[in-house]
Formats: structure tokens, C-alpha cells, sequence
């Protein structure tokens, strides 16, 4: 189930930023999952992630999104140094970056 944070009012937004009904006690509120997209970028080149995947909330897409730049940084054989300026970045189904992760600075 996405995470919501409390706004003022008693209202609640999900990770897409979208308003919330207020949780009735007892009941379970069901909430589709969201898609995201994970796209790589140097400066003004990307390469698209044209499927996305569907994930609950946005900690699971940074586990996904860190398990894909391992997965891309430990099968590609290319020199040192190669992937210092490539961003992987999450964004979600109208295009807004939910956070990005610099492929020289992942952690594998």
C-alpha cells in the first residue's frame, strides 16, 4: 500500500501527490498501484523505459531503481569511469522525477 503523508485537516496525499479521502476507523482502503518509469540520462541524452513498472509505493521503486542500476552497472564490460555522468531517473506516469539515483554513486 503507497505511503501518505498527514496534511492539515485530517487530509492525506499519496507519493503522486494526490489527495486523499480521510480513513474511516476499521476499514482497509484498497489503492491501485502506481507506475513508474526508469529512465537513464546524460545531460540532454536518455534512454527511455518505454513498459514501467508498477510498484506500491515509492520505496519499493527505489529498491527497483537500485537493483536496476546494479543489475546495468554489473552487466555492461565497459571502461572505468563510463557511467559518471548517467542519472537514473524514477518519474511517474506524466513524466514528473520522483528521485534519481547518479550511477557513479550507487551502491551494488
Amino acid at each position: 500500500m503507497r505511503q501518505a503523508s498527514a496534511l492539515p485537516h485530517g487530509r492525506r496525499m499519496d507519493c503522486m501527490s494526490r489527495p486523499l479521502e480521510p480513513r474511516r476507523p476499521g476499514l482497509a482502503v484498497l489503492e491501485p498501484p502506481m507506475r513508474c518509469y526508469f529512465n537513464l540520462r546524460r545531460g540532454d541524452e536518455f534512454v527511455l523505459d518505454r513498459n514501467g513498472l508498477d510498484v506500491s509505493d515509492l520505496v519499493e521503486a527505489r529498491r527497483e531503481a537500485q537493483a536496476a542500476v546494479c543489475e546495468t552497472l554489473e552487466s555492461v564490460a565497459d571502461p572505468p569511469g563510463l557511467w559518471v555522468e548517467w542519472v537514473m531517473e524514477v518519474t511517474d506516469a506524466d513524466g514528473a522525477v520522483l528521485f534519481s539515483i547518479p550511477l557513479d554513486a550507487a551502491f551494488c
